[in-house]
C-alpha cells in the first residue's frame, strides 16, 4: 500500500493524492493542506483553513478552483495555543460589517480620523465564533461577555443613568458625559471593584498607587486621552448604533477608557514608576522587571481590566463555546483551542494588554452588542466520550469523532468534506483498503464533493479528529 498523497508548502505547487483518487474514483480530489503557521504575541496560530491570500491562502484557493472542490462555504478553521492572553475583542455581525465597508468608501472629515480603525475591516461580512477546548492548564480562562456587577457598579456609581438621560435632554451626551462630576479613572479601572472579593484580590497592588511620585502626573494623561476620545467620538458612536442603553453606555465609556490607558502607559516616560504600573495594569509577575505578560499567569496575576469581563473559568476540554457577533471576549493562558468560524478577519481591540497594536474603539462602540444580557456566549459540555457536541454555521457542519481503528465514515453526496486530525496522525482508506491518505496532526485534508455517498474507513490508531461537512457551496453570512 503506497502513500501517494502530498502536502501544500510554502511555494510548492498544489498536487493530488492520486493513489487516493483513483481507488475511489466517485471523489473527484483529495489533497492534504499544510497549515499556515503564525507566531502571535501571545502564542501561536495555524491556519487549517481559510484566512487572506496574503496569508498563503492563495494556493489553497487554486486547489479549490483547479480540482472541483468547491468553495467551504467561507468557513475558517484555525489551531490556537495561548502562552500569553490574547486582546479581549469583538466581531461585527453582518449589519455593523456590512457598515463599516460601506464607510471605507465614503470621504468625508469624520471618515478621514477613523482611516486607522477602518483598517481593521477585512469584509463585509458577520463572523460567530466556536472554540473547541481541546487542552486547558491550571487556572486558564477564557472571557466573554461582561461582568454585569461590576459594570453595573460603575454605572451606579458615576450615575450613568441620570448623565445619559441628561445628555438626551441638553445639547450631545458627550457634553452631559464631560460635565458630570466624577469621571472613570485610573483607579476605577485597576483598583476598586464591587465584588468584595475582587477588591481583596486588587488591594495589595492598590497600594502602589500611594508610592508613585508621578501618580497626579499619569492620571493626567489618561484623563486628557480618555475625555479627547468622549468629546470626538461618543455621539458619533451612540448615533450609529440602533440603541444604547445607559449600561451600554457605560461599556462603551469602558473600552474608551481601555484605549486611554494603553495609550498614556505606552507614551509615558520609561522609569521604575511606570514599569510597576504596566505590570499590574497589563498583568505578569509583579516581581518581575519585565512589564511584558509572563507564562505561567495565575487569575491573581491577569489584568485587572479582565475583572470587568464575563469569564467562563476553567472550560472542560471537550467543551464548545460559541460566541455570537458583537459580543466582548477573549482567551487567557494556557488554553489550547480550534476555532471554527466565518472566513473573516475582523478583529476590533478593545484591550490588548499593552502590546501597543492599534485600538478600535470607536467600531468597537458602535458594533458591541447591548449590555443587558439578551446577547451572550454558550457553553456546551462534551459528549461522555469527552468529544465536542456538532457545531454548525450556516451550511457548514462540524462532527468530531472518536475513531477505535477500524471505524467507517460516510461522504454526503454533493458536499465537500474537511479531515482535521486532533490528536494524532490519520489514515483515511477506501472501504476494500486499497489506497490510503495519511493526515499529520494540524494540518487539514480537502475532498471534493461526490455525486453519490462514499464510505471511508480509518486505518489509524484510535485517534479523534474532525469532519467537516460543506452542504452549500455558495457564500455565506451569519448576522
Amino acid at each position: 500500500m503506497s502513500n501517494e498523497a502530498q502536502s501544500l508548502t510554502g511555494n510548492e505547487s498544489p498536487r493530488l493524492a492520486r493513489g487516493f483518487k483513483q481507488s475511489i474514483p466517485r471523489v473527484q480530489s483529495a489533497l492534504v493542506i499544510q497549515p499556515r503557521l503564525r507566531k502571535m504575541p501571545w502564542g501561536t496560530e495555524s491556519i487549517l483553513l481559510g484566512g487572506r491570500p496574503e496569508d498563503g491562502d492563495a494556493a489553497f484557493a487554486g486547489v479549490l478552483a483547479s480540482h472541483s472542490c468547491e468553495s467551504l462555504g467561507h468557513s475558517m478553521v484555525k489551531d490556537l495555543r495561548t502562552d500569553l492572553p490574547i486582546s479581549l475583542h469583538l466581531h461585527p455581525g453582518l449589519h455593523e460589517a456590512m457598515t463599516f465597508w460601506d464607510l471605507k468608501s465614503q470621504s468625508s472629515a469624520v471618515i478621514a480620523d477613523l482611516l486607522q480603525e477602518l483598517r481593521a475591516i477585512s469584509d463585509p461580512r458577520g463572523k460567530t465564533e466556536c472554540f473547541l477546548v481541546l487542552d486547558v492548564k491550571k487556572n486558564a480562562a477564557f472571557y466573554c461577555g461582561w461582568n454585569y456587577e461590576e459594570i453595573g457598579g460603575l454605572h451606579d456609581r458615576f450615575a450613568v443613568s441620570s448623565t445619559m438621560s441628561n445628555g438626551l435632554h441638553g445639547r450631545s451626551i458627550s457634553d452631559a458625559v464631560l460635565r458630570a462630576k466624577q469621571s472613570i479613572g485610573i483607579s476605577d479601572l485597576l483598583f476598586e471593584r464591587a465584588d468584595s472579593d475582587l477588591t481583596k484580590l486588587r488591594a495589595e497592588s492598590s497600594r502602589i498607587r500611594v508610592k508613585l511620585r508621578s501618580w497626579n502626573e499619569i492620571e493626567r494623561q489618561f484623563s486628557d486621552r480618555y475625555n479627547s476620545l468622549i468629546s470626538r467620538w461618543l455621539d458619533f458612536v451612540v448615533s450609529m448604533r440602533p440603541t444604547t442603553s445607559s449600561m451600554t453606555l457605560t461599556g462603551i465609556l469602558l473600552v474608551f477608557a481601555f484605549t486611554a490607558l494603553e495609550g498614556c502607559l505606552a507614551s509615558a516616560e520609561d522609569g521604575p514608576d511606570i514599569q510597576k504600573l504596566r505590570r499590574v495594569a497589563f498583568g505578569g509577575d509583579r516581581k518581575s522587571s519585565d512589564p511584558a505578560l509572563h507564562r505561567g499567569q495565575t487569575n491573581s496575576e491577569a489584568s485587572p481590566i479582565c475583572d470587568y469581563f464575563g469569564n467562563v473559568g476553567h472550560p472542560q476540554p471537550g467543551s464548545v463555546i460559541t460566541i455570537p457577533p458583537c459580543l466582548p471576549h477573549g482567551a487567557g493562558p494556557g488554553l489550547h483551542l480550534i476555532e471554527v468560524s466565518q472566513n473573516s478577519l475582523t478583529t476590533l481591540r478593545c484591550f490588548d494588554h499593552g502590546r501597543s497594536r492599534p485600538m478600535h474603539p470607536v467600531l468597537a462602540g458602535i458594533a458591541m452588542s447591548e449590555v443587558d444580557g439578551t446577547v451572550r456566549a454558550s457553553v456546551q459540555a462534551p459528549s461522555p466520550e469527552g468529544l465536542p457536541p456538532p457545531i454548525t454555521l450556516g451550511a457548514t457542519q462540524f462532527v468530531a469523532y472518536r475513531s477505535r481503528g477500524a471505524d467507517t465514515v460516510t461522504l454526503d453526496p454533493g458536499s465537500v468534506h474537511v479531515v482535521i486530525p486532533i490528536s494524532r496522525n490519520l489514515l483515511m482508506c477506501n472501504r476494500s483498503g486499497g489506497a490510503f491518505l495519511q493526515i499529520p496532526p494540524g494540518h487539514a485534508a480537502v475532498i471534493a464533493r461526490s455525486t453519490l455517498s462514499q464510505t471511508l474507513r480509518i486505518a489509524s490508531a484510535p485517534t479523534d479528529f474532525l469532519l467537516v461537512r460543506v452542504h452549500d457551496h455558495g457564500e455565506q453570512r451569519v448576522a
